[in-house]
């Protein structure tokens, strides 16, 4: 199994030093204790990065932030908009903890 991740913000750095600098490394070290079998595929949602291909990854995570979720800054409205196209398509898809 193949699991897409948006990194949405960058750890601070005292918890940096103890999981790495971005939410996808603190997740894939969980998920590899569980199921050393997953394959993994990361995206900055934060530099604008974003998958053409819905179906290049079998699910998809997103990652936590500290930016509110209905904020009008530019990477926020493309992870917005990519969220509809995949919901659209049914994808599997899961967001954790973005913005409070």
């Amino acid at each position: 199994m193949r699991l897409g991740i948006l990194d949405c913000d960058r750890l601070d750095p005292d918890l940096a030093d103890h999981f790495g600098p971005v939410y996808s490394e603190m997740f894939i070290k969980g998920f590899r204790a569980l199921a050393p079998e997953l394959e993994f595929r990361i995206w900055s949602a934060l530099d604008g990065e974003l998958p053409d291909d819905l179906q290049e990854c079998d699910a998809w995570l997103i990652t936590g932030s500290r930016h509110d979720a209905y904020s009008d800054l530019p990477w926020i409205q493309a992870l917005r908009a990519w969220i509809r196209l995949a919901h659209d398509a049914d994808v599997k898809l899961a967001g954790v903890c973005f913005g409070h």
